[in-house]
């Protein structure tokens, strides 16, 4: 279905096996940005998105007509480990050096070496 939709837009060379991967790195991508925000650890996330992909393509293995693949798990990773890049980038980007601690005293007016500001 994707597959002719895809080849509708003048790629015929496009088959099924690169749609499930390019949709495997999707699917993994929104996992690996999330943990890194929330644990601010790019590869901590990156890691348990690894874990996760394996333990679904063994649990595949149970079931009837699906087969485990490490190419699924690969695809899963590059997805993980760039929306862990991607998270890493965004949380660089909002959370700046000094912003943190320190700024708010001197936007207020107090000068360094005051209680305000210690440094």
């Amino acid at each position: 279905m994707i597959t002719d939709a895809v080849r509708g837009l003048g790629l015929p060379w496009v088959r099924q096996g690169w749609v499930e991967f390019g949709a495997n790195i999707v699917l993994f991508l929104p996992f690996g940005f999330l943990l890194t925000l929330l644990w601010r650890r790019p590869w901590l996330g990156v890691v348990v998105a690894v874990g996760v992909s394996v333990a679904a393509e063994v649990a595949q293995t149970a079931l009837d007509g699906r087969f485990a693949t490490p190419r699924d798990v690969l695809a899963n990773s590059l997805g993980a480990l760039l929306g862990a890049a991607i998270g890493w980038a965004v949380r660089r980007r909002l959370v700046r050096p000094g912003s943190a601690r320190g700024s708010a005293g001197r936007e207020n007016g107090a000068r360094r070496g005051t209680p305000a500001d210690p440094g």
